[in-house]
């Protein structure tokens, strides 16, 4: 799936650009939904929003994966945070 590569994409950058320590991806199938969670050490970050301008230099990760994702869950915890990603099949 050309989506959950581009999702996976954005949101591994985003660890390496923004945590120490890289992370992880897990995928598996659930309910008829196709699931990803990317956990890293990070800490707290702010849920998708609106895309921002396009003169802007960062801030596009989350707006992008939001974009493509029929559902977007952002969860700190105390290992880091996990952001989970599920496709409807």
């Amino acid at each position: 799936m050309d989506l959950l590569a581009l999702v996976v994409s954005e949101l591994t950058t985003n660890t390496l650009q923004h945590t120490d320590g890289g992370g992880s991806v897990r995928v598996w199938v659930e309910a008829g939904q196709l699931c990803c969670d990317v956990v890293d050490r990070g800490g707290p970050r702010p849920s998708a929003g609106p895309m921002p301008p396009a003169d802007a230099v960062r801030g596009r990760g989350l707006a992008i994966v939001a974009t493509f994702c029929d559902e977007v869950d952002v969860r700190p915890g105390p290992a880091g945070t996990v952001v989970r990603v599920r496709f409807d099949l």
